[in-house]
Order: structure tokens, then sequence, then C-alpha cells
């Protein structure tokens, strides 16, 4: 089969590659992450620019308008991403939990009201006539929970009596009292650091899901840098087989010429013949392949809401910047990839769960205590005014204890807090080597690549120069129309090769740049991410 053949079978498979890859952006662990160059369709299929230098600008008719650049791609994809505003939901929700964890240690205030008649039967034998008593109670409290664990409850009763005329100096018309009321857990359920796990949890909480939130938009980011280079490939990939087929149609006429004037066989014209064939071919693959690639980028930023075309695409080479080293890039990842992050907002989580476990293991013993002060009288004004009476009052105290015998439940979840936090610990180091296989991977990749773009530019313009000499030796005789398409095929392939290099180095800084998290910081995105 011929190299030609080989590589117009590989284009047919590039649009459902293209939609597979870009479509799908579930974060993948490090430790299974592609190499750079795996996100992109393979060698043969890719786009090559008319010359080594190509990667700038495209020029094709499909390309036609102002540039889009990859900066506005990017931010089209933020705010337009389906899943990106799933996420968004998924952080609002955690930053309600903290308000909701921090108001079970606020005040709360209760009030009950209520009315009750009570009327006794005539009875003849005592000649006591019937009665009635009707009695309205109003009660009113505020409790509160301390982090200490101290429960707090300061009530305010009052209740009036209304007695039949003949019984009424048994009791007086109104009645009040305020009590105070403090539960103090001594063991189990004692401290601040154990009453505060609720609001820490929650804060926990938060934090996790604003690294989930960035980890998504990071993903976003870099499907969206996978896509832009695929669509910019694609319309230089388009212009290198259109300028093949000029190639071959003007080796057809030369055959043609050249058999008219006798130099040239009717063999040389049938190969230059199917050449052309093939580069027609070829460059219907091309524009299939550059067609499915902008709807998969097109899919990414939203514009097909706005059935907008793509313009122009650039993939701007930074020649500048430093190669990176595997101790400044494993130094970034650990600060900033998000995985990581949450891995040890885990193990705070595990370490929490183990303490409160741990003090789930002692006895309740409680202290109750309770002082009253009252007051009664035939008016309502009377009997709060008689709470500040010095004889009306009471007071209360007592100590409770609870102890489950065997604490069998006790024991076994304290057991699995402590197993949980041994794998939320395995976690974090599997992930940290993770991180770390995967860094050294990518900065291999990226300087495999930035040595591949030189190798490939060179047997660019070495190809170049092969197929100006036999040229040359077909014009002059030396050769047939069969070893000049061999040269230009050799050609169009060593520009493939170019491309592929470049854009191989494009996506491997790519993926260097998520396992660092510093694509937000490169293209000056600020996520709105209150914790």
């Amino acid at each position: 089969m011929s190299p030609r053949r080989s590589r117009a079978g590989l284009l047919g498979l590039v649009p459902a590659l293209v939609c597979a890859l870009v479509m799908a952006q579930q974060p993948t662990p490090p430790a299974n992450a592609p190499p750079p160059g795996s996100v992109l369709p393979a060698p043969a299929a890719l786009a090559a620019p008319a010359a080594p230098a190509a990667l700038v600008e495209a020029t094709t008719p499909e390309a036609s308008g102002p540039i889009l650049t990859l900066e506005e791609c990017i931010k089209f994809a933020l705010a337009r991403g389906f899943d990106l505003e799933i996420e968004r939901q998924s952080l609002s929700i955690a930053q309600d939990n903290v308000p909701i964890a921090r108001s079970t240690f606020l005040p709360i205030f209760s009030a009950t009201t209520g009315k009750a008649v009570t009327r006794s039967a005539i009875d003849p034998d005592l000649s006591l006539p019937s009665t009635m008593t009707a009695t309205v109670d109003a009660s009113a409290a505020v409790s509160q929970r301390l982090l200490t664990g101290t429960q707090l409850s300061l009530g305010l009763n009052n209740n009036h009596f209304n007695i039949d005329p003949a019984v009424a100096a048994l009791s007086p018309a109104y009645t009040s009292d305020v009590t105070l009321a403090v539960t103090q857990p001594l063991l189990k359920g004692f401290g601040t650091r154990l009453n505060s796990q609720v609001i820490r949890r929650a804060e926990l909480g938060l934090d996790v899901a604003g690294n989930n939130y960035e980890s998504r938009a990071l993903d976003v980011i870099q499907g969206t840098e996978n896509a832009y280079y695929i669509v910019t490939g694609a319309r230089d990939q388009l212009q290198v087989f259109r300028a093949s087929l000029q190639l071959a149609q003007a080796l057809l006429n030369e055959a043609q010429s050249r058999r008219t004037a006798g130099m040239a066989t009717g063999l040389d014209v049938l190969q230059a013949e199917v050449g052309v064939a093939n580069a027609r071919r070829s460059v219907l693959d091309a524009q299939r392949t550059v067609h499915a690639s902008e709807d998969a980028l097109t899919a990414l930023i939203g514009r097909f809401q706005f059935d907008t075309p793509l313009g122009a695409t650039r993939a701007d080479e930074d020649t500048n910047e430093p190669a990176p080293t595997i101790a400044s890039s494993y130094r970034l990842a650990t600060e900033r990839y998000p995985a990581l992050r949450n891995a040890r907002s885990s193990l705070e989580i595990a370490q929490l769960d183990v303490a409160f476990a741990r003090n789930d293991l002692l006895p309740s013993v409680d202290l109750d205590l309770a002082l009253g002060f009252n007051g009664g009288d035939s008016t309502r004004r009377g009997s709060f005014s008689g709470i500040t009476e010095p004889d009306g009052h009471n007071w209360q105290a007592g100590i409770s204890i609870t102890y489950p015998l065997g604490r069998v439940a006790e024991k076994a979840r304290f057991r699995q807090s402590r197993f949980a936090l041994t794998q939320a610990e395995l976690r974090e180091k599997q992930l940290e080597q993770d991180v770390l296989v995967a860094v050294r991977n990518a900065v291999r990749d990226v300087e495999t690549s930035r040595e591949s773009v030189t190798i490939a530019g060179q047997a660019a313009d070495l190809s170049r120069r092969q197929y100006e000499a036999e040229t040359e030796r077909f014009r002059a005789g030396l050769s047939t129309s069969r070893r000049v398409l061999e040269a230009q095929t050799d050609l169009e392939s060593a520009r493939v090769a170019n491309l592929q290099a470049r854009l191989d180095l494009q996506t491997a800084r790519a993926t260097l740049r998520r396992l660092e998290g510093t694509s937000l910081q490169r293209y000056g995105i600020s996520l709105d991410v209150a914790r």
C-alpha cells in the first residue's frame, strides 16, 4: 500500500476521533494521563503547513474573517460550558453549608400560649355547687448552644387563672416565673475543638467544591486548547493537500507536454494522472476533517446557539518560553493541583472523624443547673413584680450519667474511623506519587517535542530540496514522473510530521500547565470562588 493511500485511509477516522477527544471533558487521574501527542489525530492524518514556518494563520476559504484567538475561545468555553455551570451550582450549595453549620450555635427563640377550661359537676350529697376554672398559659424562651457544648436556656412563663368567686381565695389570679437552665457536658461532647467540627467540616466541604470547580475549569481550558490546535492543524493540512494537488496537476501538464514532444512515455502521463486523483481525494478528506474539527470547537465555545462561523485561527509558538524542570513543575503541582488539595482536605476530615469517634467512647456525664424566680398576684403586673422578691425562688442541681454497657457500637465506629484515616493517608501519598510520575512524563514530553520540532523542520527542508532536485532531473529527462511523485509524497509527509511535532509541543505544554494548575494565570482568568 502506498503512503498516500495509507494516509487517506487514516483521514477517514479523524472526524470521529476529534469529536470523541474534544467532547470528553471528564478529568483523568494523573498517573494514567495520556501523552500529549495522543490528544491529536495520528501523524499521517494531521495537517501540514505549506512551508515549515506555518502554524501562523489559516488562509483557506473556510477560515475567512477576523482571527479567532485561543484566549477568546477559552473565555467563551468557560462562560457557556454546561459542565462548568453544573459545577458552579455545586459550589453554591457548598457555600450555603457553612452558614447552616454555624447556625447550630445561634440563639433560638420559642413561644407558646394556650387556654384550658375545667368544669366540676354538682355534688348534691355535699351541697357543693359546680365550679369552672379557666387557665391561660403563655411562655417565651431563648436557648443557645455554645462551642463548649454548654446548653443555655432562659424562659419566662405567665399563667392566668380564672376561678369561680366561691373559691377564688384559694389561688392568685396570675403567676409568673423566670428560669435559667444550664446543661454542661463534662466528658462526652465537651470542648470547643469537638463541637466546632461541624463548622470545620462545612468549610472543608467548601474547599473541596472550590477545588472541583477549579479542576473543571482547567479541564475546559485544556480541552479547548486541544480542540483549537486540531482546528488550526486541520486547516493547515488542507493547505498542504491543495498545494500537493497543484504540484500533481503541474506534473501532469508537464508530462503531457513532454509526451507530445516525444520526450516522455504514456506511462509517465498515466502515473501523473494517478497522482492527481490521489491528491484530489486527499483534499476532500482534509475538508471533511476541517469541518469535523470546527464543529467540535464550536460545541465547546457555544457558537452553535448563535450560528456564527468560526474565523481564522492561529496557534502562536512561544519560542522564548523557558524549558520546564521537574523540580519546579512538581513544586507547582503539589501547591495547585486541585485533586491533591482535595486529598488533603479529605485527610483532615478523616482526622476530625477520628477525634469525634474517640470522644464518643467516653460516658455521658452532664451537669444540670437551674435557677428560677417566681411571683404571684391578682394582677398580671403584680405577678411580674413579685419575681424580684427574694422569697419566691427555686433552684435545682444534678448530674446525669449515661454509659452503654460494652460500648460495642462506639468501639466499632472508632475502628472504622481509624481505617478511614489510614485510607485517606494512603490516597494522599498515592496521589502525590501519581502527580510526580505525571509531571516527569509531561516535562519529558515537552523536552522531546522541542527537539522533534527542530528535527522535523530540518527534515521538511531536506525533503523540499530533494523534491526540487528530482523535479529538475525529470525536466532534464533523467527521471520519471513516478519518482517525482514519490519525492512529492515524501515532502508532503515531512511537512505533516513537521506540523505534528509543533502541535505535539503545544499539547505537551498544555498538559504540563494542567498539572501545574497554571492555565488560569496564563490566560488571565480569575474564578469567583468565595471560600
